[in-house]
């Protein structure tokens, strides 16, 4: 009976264990995705910076545009 309630115990606790880092790789996936994002955002910023925008209101309805 003993044995029983070992394997038990011990089946329970792999359990717990496995969801716990389930969680954990979801949350790392998450922010993986978080800094793939930013970084992308960021280098589109960086190259907008430093091209040459000209102010319009017949080309775009939002008044820039890049002239590449």
């Amino acid at each position: 009976m003993a044995i029983i309630m070992l394997i038990s115990m011990s089946l329970l606790m792999l359990k717990a264990l496995h969801h716990h880092q389930n969680n954990i790789l979801q949350m790392l996936e998450s922010e993986r995705s978080y800094w793939l994002f930013f970084e992308q955002a960021e280098s589109a910023f960086s190259w907008g910076k430093y091209q040459l925008w000209f102010m319009t209101k017949e080309k775009m309805p939002h008044g820039l545009v890049c002239n590449r």
